[in-house]
C-alpha cells in the first residue's frame, strides 16, 4: 500500500500527500532539511521521507490537530507551539485518527484497519515559538503564530523562496467552529499580522486542496471575517463530523468554489463571533 505521494513544488520545497488528501511540507536547504505537519499517520512518515533526502532533518508541526499531527508517532521528537500540547494529546488518539480516515477517506479505512497501519510509538514535544528561525543552509523557515483555527496555529514564511506556508490558517474553508478555535473577532486579528506579510512572499502554499492557491487568500479570510462581524454573511449550516456550524459564503457542490467568485470562507459557531 502506497501510503504517501510526493510532488515537487520547487528546487527547495516538496509536498507531501497522505491517503485523506492533507498535505504536508519537505523543505530542504544544504546543510539540513525541515519536515512541516506529519498528516494522519497511516503508514511510517518516517520511512518515506527518508526516501526523499539525505539530510538530517526535523520535524514541526503547524497546529496539534489530527490530520496533521496524526504521524508524529514515527518520530523521535516534534516541535509544536506550547498551546496545543494539551490539544494534541487528545486530539491525535487512534481513536481519532481512524475517525478522521473513516469520515473524509471512507473507502481507506478497511485497508488501514486490515493493514494494522496506524502507528502508535511516544513521541517528545518540544516547544515552537513565534519568530523562531530553522536556518537550513541557504534557507531559513521562519515561525509565525496565527491563532484561530487552534490557539497555536503557525504559519511558516520561507524567505528566500518567497513562500508562505499558510496550513489551516487562512484558507477556502478555515474552520473556527472547535472548541480550541479563536472567536471571530480574535481571528481577525491573527489575519492582520498575515496581512502584514505581504511583501514577503510570492507564493502562498496550503494543507488541504492544490499546493499553491491565491496569495490573496488573506486578504480574502479578512474580508469574510469582516462580512461576519457585520452580520451581513450568508450564515450557511455547516455540519462536519456531528458538529454544527454556519458556513460564511455559500459555494457551489465542491464545497469550497464561491458562488460569488471571492477568495476565501469560514465555518464559524454563530455563539462565538465576538470575543
Amino acid at each position: 500500500m502506497m501510503w504517501y505521494q510526493a510532488e515537487k513544488i520547487s528546487e527547495h520545497v516538496s509536498g507531501i500527500l497522505d491517503i485523506t488528501g492533507v498535505r504536508c511540507f519537505l523543505v530542504e536547504g544544504t546543510d539540513s532539511a525541515l519536515l512541516i505537519d506529519t498528516g494522519t499517520g497511516a503508514g511510517n512518515l518516517k520511512s518515506f521521507v527518508d526516501t526523499l533526502t539525505d539530510l538530517p532533518y526535523q520535524v514541526v508541526l503547524t497546529h496539534g490537530h489530527v490530520d496533521h499531527a496524526g504521524g508524529a508517532w514515527a518520530f523521535d521528537s516534534v516541535y509544536l507551539n506550547p498551546k496545543d500540547h494539551a490539544l494534541v494529546k487528545r486530539h491525535a488518539t487512534l481513536e481519532n485518527r481512524m475517525g478522521y480516515i473513516g469520515a473524509v477517506a471512507p473507502p481507506m479505512a478497511e485497508t488501514v484497519q486490515r493493514e494494522n497501519a496506524l502507528g502508535t510509538a511516544p513521541y517528545t514535544l518540544l516547544a515552537l515559538e513565534d519568530g523562531q528561525v530553522f536556518p537550513l543552509g541557504g534557507l531559513d523557515v521562519e515561525v509565525i503564530e496565527a491563532a484561530g483555527h487552534t490557539q497555536g496555529m503557525s504559519c511558516m514564511l520561507l524567505r528566500q523562496e518567497r513562500m508562505l506556508i499558510l496550513g489551516d490558517a487562512c484558507n477556502s474553508r478555515v474552520f473556527l467552529f472547535d472548541d480550541e478555535a479563536s472567536s471571530v473577532s480574535e481571528y481577525r486579528k491573527s489575519l492582520e499580522k498575515l496581512l502584514a506579510l505581504d511583501g514577503l512572499y510570492d507564493t502562498a502554499l496550503f494543507s488541504h486542496g492544490p499546493a499553491v492557491q491565491p496569495k490573496a487568500m488573506a486578504a480574502g479570510c479578512t474580508a469574510v471575517a469582516d462580512e461576519i462581524l457585520a452580520g451581513t454573511d450568508d450564515k450557511i449550516p455547516f455540519h462536519f463530523m456531528g458538529k454544527n456550524a454556519c458556513l460564511a459564503k455559500a459555494v457551489f457542490t465542491d464545497g469550497m468554489t464561491r458562488v460569488d467568485g471571492g477568495i476565501g470562507n469560514i465555518v464559524y459557531n454563530p455563539t462565538q463571533i465576538l470575543s
